[in-house]
């Protein structure tokens, strides 16, 4: 709204002598100018007609003279006045000394004095009245003496001084007559003048007085509007409950126009509900704030804040009500604890645990998760610190105390893995996150904790399934090395064996060098049986199992054992009779017996030392089996065992977890397959194995194997002998790429009674099979060649003559052989290494199959 500023338009300057002056100045300029010109005009023409052009030139330049300073209108009227009377005064003596008294120089002069007595003052019009009669004397003064010689006589012929005189005379008598009037006009006028400037002054503050009463009431009128206008609330002024005057915003907040809101009732406004609550307000006076709903135009129902109070207006006593609208507020509010409500909701029924607690770890409630990790209830840990209830495992309450203070200067943690107690003592691994939560009043750490109880233990089964994945990896590793050197090895040993036993059948029984013979074969044997032992662990050989006692295998084996020792310890035995058979291979469990054993003595080193091995039998829980090296879920029950005990120097834990992987050892290098053979073989046979150790207090070894309860005691098998009264007869093609084998088993065929033909790989074979195919009665292959394997060249054997009968010879097991050549007619299966009673009896049973159906000879050396 503009503000309106009045006016007052002051007394122009008539309050002083001075003003009044200024102002008649003002109003002469314009006669004066036209006198001026009419007088330089006739002054002009008539000097310039007597040739007087320099009289002429010089009434111009005064003339213009006195119009520049009459004009100026930033020169004061005084030096106006001033200048203008000197210009005057110029022209009348120029007047009087070229026409003399009588002529424009008395009416000259006559302007002066009344411009002077008027504008200055009558003590001025006595000064230039002096002046005056100073100049007509002087000039006529000059005249009388000769001293000017231009002069106009037209007025005074006469030389005479007193007809000289006559003129000014009368002039100056009439000046001073005129010069009295003036006086008394003038100062009569200046007078009446002074005293109507002072009532006009008067007047003057009067009017302004009132002008600033009523400018002032505008001001405050108008900063009460604008107050009202300024204002967010909406401001309302009535009478008996009908409206007179209301601000924008209250407009605004209705919807109204001013002309529409003018008059109505505030009681109508409001909904029907609220009605009587407005009226009491207005009965009443109420000035405590209120709420209550009120209808805008359009319909809409809005919710308003109400704060009344009585006042003064336009002289009469009102109400102002100042009004503002919440229904924004209302409805946020509800939103906000519609929030709450689900924020309360999500946290209750959260998965996970959730408590709140301030910055001293003094907890302040929890959700339903909280209690059921807890096992405490919420009003149990209410107000409690987790640090008194020692809810978290003494070694981690360091990394707590760290989360901790992160939380109080406003990190967030986690997730960290804690050991949190429960109210029954229990400890359960957790999973926490912990957020600072900014409030006004105190700051609080939320925590949101999870329980990875199932998770740690997966992880850990995964981890030892991992270590055993690992240690079969290893295992596997082992035996396709195991498998590879048997392999070669087998071959030497048939080379070894073989010459071994023919020339045992060879020397007389009363040679010297039977004994040496003999020798040769038990210890080639011996090194057969290693062989098929690392052929089984790498998955290549066949267990001959069978029901064994297990004293009886210990009682058999204690000679070599007694010779594998040091010669500082003592074997002790310690063995159950009457146990039950289990079923099993001999020759590896005497492999793992020797294996223990060398270990113990070993351990013992060269210092006095005790090496024990117990028997017996036991009752096996899953718990006591799962805590074994064994294979997972070995049934529970009873199992037989033997024990290697010493009391040697001992392992520590770490060393302990590594002594059956592949290869480790903590001697010098290249020794053997070691423990992870013997894990092998146990494992092989459903067992398992038992290991402690303390350094300085020695090791102990249990092997436990399933009990057959079902068997009999069965005896050990011994070694069989064959007797060698069958004789061949016929044509054998013997194919191998090592010369050595082919040479001695080529001469054990012939020993036997067959005719030999060599060939040193299956290419070879197959050609002299294509060309002696009629003579050759069976084929004694090897399975391992260069270029063209046993496998390919029997089959291109059977695409020749499919009724041909072929032995195949190798140094792996019967069970791959079964395998590979399931229903493709093989007529029989030789491990290497063989005696001459072997093979004589497998050829024998793959041309007689009938007789010799029940003999089974891979896993024994006749």
């Amino acid at each position: 709204m503009a503000t309106i500023t009045p006016q007052v338009q002051p007394v122009a300057r008539f309050e002083t002598y001075d003003g009044v002056l200024e102002h008649a100045l003002k109003g002469a300029l314009a006669p004066l100018t036209i006198f001026g010109t009419l007088a330089l005009v006739t002054g002009v023409s008539v000097e310039y007609s007597h040739g007087n052009y320099g009289t002429a030139a010089l009434y111009f330049l005064v003339y213009c003279g006195a119009a520049f300073f009459a004009l100026n209108s930033r020169l004061g009227y005084r030096l106006r006045i001033s200048l203008l009377l000197s210009v005057l005064y110029l022209l009348a003596v120029s007047e009087l000394v070229e026409y003399g008294v009588g002529s424009l120089a008395d009416m000259l002069f006559l302007t002066i004095l009344t411009l002077a007595s008027v504008f200055f003052s009558r003590s001025a019009g006595y000064t230039i009245l002096a002046l005056i009669v100073v100049t007509i004397f002087t000039v006529g003064l000059l005249y009388l003496t000769g001293q000017i010689e231009i002069w106009n006589s037209a007025q005074f012929g006469s030389t005479e001084v007193m007809n000289w005189l006559s003129g000014p005379i009368t002039f100056l008598v009439m000046c001073v007559l005129i010069l009295l009037v003036l006086g008394v006009v003038v100062s009569t006028l200046r007078a009446n003048m002074l005293e109507s400037a002072a009532l006009v002054r008067d007047l003057q503050a009067q009017i302004e007085e009132r002008v600033r009463a009523e400018e002032a009431l505008r001001e405050s009128e108008e900063r009460s509007r604008t107050m009202m206008e300024c204002v967010f609330e909406g401001i309302a002024i009535s009478e008996s409950g009908r409206l007179l005057d209301t601000n924008s915003a209250f407009l605004d907040i209705f919807g109204y126009s001013r002309e529409e809101m003018k008059g109505m009732s505030a009681v109508e406004l409001a909904v029907p509900e609220d009605r009587e609550t407005v009226e009491n307000a207005i009965r009443s006076g109420r000035e405590d704030p209120y709420e209550i709903r009120m209808v805008r135009k359009d319909g809409t129902i809005i919710d308003l804040e109400v704060h009344g109070t009585q006042l003064m207006f336009g002289g009469r006593q009102c109400r102002g009500t100042a009004v503002r609208d919440v229904t924004a507020y209302k409805r946020a509010q509800e939103a906000l604890q519609a929030s709450e409500e689900r924020f309360r909701l999500v946290f209750e029924y959260a998965p996970d645990a959730c408590f709140i607690c301030d910055p001293d770890c003094v907890l302040q409630f929890g959700n339903r998760a909280a209690e059921r990790l807890l096992g405490w209830k919420q009003d149990e840990l209410a107000g409690k610190s987790y640090l008194d209830l020692e809810l978290v495992h003494p070694d981690d309450l360091p990394k707590a105390l760290e989360a901790i203070l992160a939380n109080r200067q406003g990190e967030e943690t986690g997730p960290n893995e804690f050991r949190v107690r429960r109210k029954d003592g229990s400890y359960v691994f957790t999973e926490i996150r912990a957020y600072p939560l900014l409030d006004r009043e105190q700051p609080m750490i939320l925590h949101i904790a999870r329980d990875i109880t199932e998770r740690k233990r997966a992880e850990t089964e995964r981890v030892d399934m991992q270590r055993r994945l690992e240690q079969t990896q290893r295992l596997e590793s082992l035996g396709v090395l195991a498998g590879g050197i048997a392999h070669d090895f087998n071959n030497l040993l048939l080379v070894v064996l073989g010459h071994a036993d023919m020339a045992l059948t060879d020397v007389p029984s009363t040679s010297p060098a039977r004994e040496n013979l003999s020798q040769i074969m038990q210890t080639a044997k011996r090194a057969a049986e290693l062989c098929r032992q690392m052929l089984a662990y790498s998955g290549r050989g066949k267990f001959v199992v069978e029901a064994l006692n297990v004293d009886h295998l210990i009682s058999e084996l204690l000679h070599l054992l007694q010779a594998s020792i040091s010669k500082k310890s003592v074997l002790k035995l310690d063995l159950v009779k009457d146990l039950p058979p289990m079923r099993g291979d001999a020759s590896q469990l005497r492999q793992i017996l020797m294996n223990l054993v060398i270990n113990a003595s070993e351990a013992i080193g060269e210092d006095d030392g005790v090496i024990s091995i117990a028997t017996g039998v036991a009752k096996c829980s899953r718990e006591y089996l799962a805590n074994a090296l064994a294979d997972d879920d070995l049934p529970e029950g009873e199992y037989v065992y033997f024990e290697v005990a010493d009391t040697g120097c001992g392992m520590n834990q770490e060393t302990l977890g590594r002594i059956f992987e592949p290869f480790y050892t903590t001697k010098f290098t290249g020794r053997g397959l070691g423990l992870s053979a013997v894990l092998g073989i146990v494992r092989g046979h459903k067992g398992a194995l038992v290991a402690s150790s303390e350094p300085g207090n020695g090791s102990a070894f249990r092997v436990l194997f399933p009990a057959d309860l079902s068997a009999q005691r069965a005896a050990t098998p011994a070694w069989p002998d064959s007797e060698p009264q069958w004789k061949g007869a016929g044509r054998v093609l013997l194919v191998d790429d090592e010369e050595t084998i082919r040479s001695m088993t080529g001469k054990m065929l012939e020993r036997i009674g067959f005719d030999v033909i060599t060939a040193y790989d299956g290419s070879e074979a197959i050609r002299l099979f294509r060309e002696h195919c009629s003579e050759i009665d069976f084929v004694l292959l090897d399975l391992t060649m260069p270029r063209m394997n046993g496998e390919e060249t029997f089959r291109e054997l059977r695409s020749i003559d499919a009724g041909v009968r072929v032995v195949l010879s190798s140094g792996y097991t019967e069970n791959e052989i079964e395998a590979r050549f399931a229903g493709k007619g093989l007529a029989g299966f030789i491990q290497k290494p063989y005696t001459l009673a072997t093979l004589r009896n497998i050829l024998r049973a793959s041309i007689h199959p009938e007789p010799m159906a029940s003999e089974v000879y891979p896993a024994n050396l006749a």
